[in-house]
């Protein structure tokens, strides 16, 4: 049994939720950086956030880009997974990446190398599908991660960005 059967699927008023949620999130972020003045290191790193994000206009665009990336890994993971016959739902999908991205970090291991591949399995399984299917969905999603960043290291290269850089006395890149 798939977990939309369970749940039910995404509605307009989860849409519009969603969309509400995202608004503040850019007003939390926009108050966060620019109005409130923390200590320590959270203040150091706040701070070093907003020399870096100058305006709340290039705030807004940051945060509606990294959205948008975050859509596309999505429907790559969408597309990986259909290719083995697992139909999930958009919401299942954003549910499955988000979980594995925070699994991932939580470990503590570089990439989520194994943590992501066994809860992906165990996600898949959950939702109805059988483990053998499920631990191919699972191999199939951290292939097209290893391809992905394939793809960045190339238009990197290709576009002549130096990955690594020199920083003078002042700390700044040369």
């Amino acid at each position: 049994m798939a977990l939309a059967s369970r749940f039910g699927s995404v509605s307009t008023v989860n849409a519009v939720l969603l969309g509400v949620l995202f608004a503040a999130l850019l007003v939390g972020a926009y108050l966060l950086l620019y109005n409130v003045r923390l200590h320590g290191r959270l203040g150091d790193a706040i701070d070093q956030i907003r020399d870096g994000v100058r305006t709340p206009g290039l705030l807004s665009v940051l945060l509606l880009l990294t959205l948008a990336s975050w859509i596309i890994v999505a429907l790559g993971w969408h597309a990986c997974l259909r290719s083995l016959s697992i139909s999930l739902s958009s919401a299942e999908i954003l549910g499955l990446l988000s979980t594995i991205t925070l699994a991932g970090l939580v470990s503590v291991i570089p990439g989520g190398l194994g943590i992501a591949e066994a809860g992906t399995a165990e996600y898949l399984v959950r939702a109805g599908v059988s483990p053998e299917v499920a631990q191919a969905g699972a191999i199939i999603l951290r292939c097209f991660s290893i391809y992905a960043i394939g793809l960045g290291v190339a238009h990197l290269l290709y576009s002549g960005i130096k990955l690594t850089g020199s920083q003078g006395a002042t700390g700044s890149p040369s």
